[in-house]
């Protein structure tokens, strides 16, 4: 019955979402190197609105906090307990990369939130440059830590060969290690952020344009 009623709407006009949304025309500069798309602009108004909200809520801190910058201590605060406490031991070492995951968080976070603000409608980590850009980012700055850390040649030991592993077995693991150090882990992080923000706005623009369609059909 629900499969009917699809080929009704459809056979009345009704246009589903496809994934030629997130590779929309250009409308500017079209055919250099600086052409603009709708996705482009929505990540210059996202990235923009970012910098005044961190500006608004930084450029005069008080002991009691207003809104604005009690909203920021308490994202500040989520990160440093649900991401750097969990992942880093040292507090020094959290202190130190706080102000970096941080402002990785909180872009991955507006550019999500674009895809449900009204007259953006889209993510900016709906194209594959965005997520592909943060992935790199994340990846060099862990090759630089590892490296600084442990040496190149003790880095790359440290990550392929696991301690306790039976040399045998190293033979195995290495070599899957190692390619996961170079290629799987960046694709991964791109993929899994691209793949849901094109999933989640397909998802939302067929829930309103069904209920758009049934209720003008009535």
């Amino acid at each position: 019955m629900f499969g009917e009623g699809i080929k009704c709407l459809l056979a009345d006009g009704f246009e589903v979402p496809s994934i030629d949304e997130f590779f929309p025309a250009p409308f500017a500069f079209t055919g250099t190197i600086f052409e603009l798309n709708r996705l482009e602009l929505i990540r210059f108004v996202v990235a923009i609105a970012l910098v005044l909200i961190m500006f608004l809520a930084t450029r005069n801190l008080k002991v009691v906090p207003g809104r604005v910058q009690a909203g920021l201590e308490f994202v500040y605060d989520f990160v440093k307990k649900n991401i750097l406490e969990l992942m880093i031991y040292s507090p020094k070492e959290q202190r130190r990369f706080h102000p970096y995951i941080f402002t990785l968080f909180l872009t991955v976070l507006f550019m999500n939130l674009a895809g449900i603000v009204p007259g953006l409608n889209l993510a900016g980590t709906a194209g594959i440059a965005m997520p592909l850009m943060i992935a790199v980012c994340v990846l060099v700055t862990y090759w630089y830590v590892g490296i600084k850390a442990h040496g190149f040649f003790g880095f790359i030991k440290h990550e392929t060969m696991p301690k306790g592993v039976p040399v045998p077995v190293l033979f195995i693991i290495g070599p899957i290690e190692m390619l996961q150090l170079v290629l799987i882990k960046p694709f991964s992080l791109t993929v899994r952020l691209f793949a849901n923000m094109i999933a989640g706005h397909i998802l939302i623009a067929l829930c309103v344009s069904f209920t758009n369609m049934l209720w003008t059909s009535m």
